[in-house]
């Protein structure tokens, strides 16, 4: 990974701001984004079709949103350039490291070129933004005005390799994992209709969790469960920084979709494919849509 990146010396600080903008105090001001990226995804890309595959609109969805929050990108045509080369990265990830032309991880090096070029004309467009702008709520709207103001208070200009970096890294792991999160979550609701969640079974010890199986949200109130018994996204010094950030974006997700929205699985025992990249059902979840028509959106 790390020679298909190029991640240059950790850099604290950068990551210090990283963890900033993530903690959920700070995300409160974005949840009306994520409202509205949501409900202008099911609107655009769900409520015209009767049937309709999740995995690629999942995806298509989670990357215009990272753009938005994270570097500030609106333009559709700058997205879909970026989403073309990010789908040439992870398959690098498992391939034989050989640099030969054609190859997945030669394709994978030249990619995260790409987007690295691309990343950083972003950085210095909205550096120069910024310097002509006064800071206000509307000029600190994404992550990388964040963090530009943040180093550039303490007059360490971080260098655009630096925040492209960051910048490369982040877009990669949430892409990817925030598209399977919601992929996963339309199938086992569909599955599950009665619920809103479900646990993997290495959270199912009745030594921890009594009747393990039962849907029981009271079990995470008060102090929750014990240390290290509940970690869907890591724990301790390996806790995933951007949990918060996936937590609240389903949590948005889900409140849309089933206040729309009731579906069934146009191949039921489809199976997901757990060996390359994010976790996603072999055929893309094809889906049958029955919206809620009785409730008045």
């Amino acid at each position: 990974m790390q020679k298909i990146l190029c991640i240059p010396e950790s850099n604290t600080k950068l990551r210090n701001n990283l963890s900033e903008f993530l903690k959920p105090e700070a995300l409160k001001k974005y949840i009306h984004v994520m409202d509205y990226n949501v409900r202008q995804h099911l609107d655009r890309d769900w409520a015209p079709n009767q049937r309709l595959e999740v995995f690629p609109l999942a995806k298509k969805f989670t990357f215009s949103l990272i753009c938005r929050l994270f570097l500030g990108i609106e333009d559709p045509t700058q997205m879909a350039k970026l989403d073309e080369q990010f789908a040439l990265v992870t398959p690098g990830f498992l391939s034989l490291p050989i640099n030969i032309p054609g190859t997945a991880f030669s394709n994978a090096i030249k990619a995260c070129k790409f987007i690295r070029r691309e990343l950083r004309k972003t950085i210095r467009q909205q550096r120069l933004y910024l310097s002509e702008k006064k800071r206000d709520s509307e000029t600190t709207n994404h992550f990388l005005s964040h963090i530009l103001f943040a180093t550039d208070d303490d007059n360490k200009f971080a260098s655009e390799d630096e925040i492209a970096c960051i910048l490369l890294i982040f877009l990669i792991a949430g892409h990817d994992t925030t598209t399977s999160l919601i992929t996963n979550l339309v199938y086992y609701l569909a599955d599950n209709p009665h619920v809103y969640w479900s646990v993997s079974t290495t959270h199912k010890d009745p030594k921890y969790f009594p009747s393990p199986e039962k849907f029981d949200p009271t079990r995470f109130e008060g102090n929750g469960a014990e240390p290290f018994t509940f970690t869907p996204f890591g724990g301790g010094p390996r806790m995933c920084p951007g949990s918060d950030f996936a937590r609240q974006l389903l949590l948005v997700f889900t409140y849309h979709l089933v206040r729309k929205y009731r579906w069934e699985k146009l191949i039921p025992t489809e199976k997901i494919n757990f060996d390359y990249g994010p976790a996603a059902p072999v055929h893309g979840l094809p889906i049958k849509l029955h919206p809620h028509s009785d409730i008045k959106q």
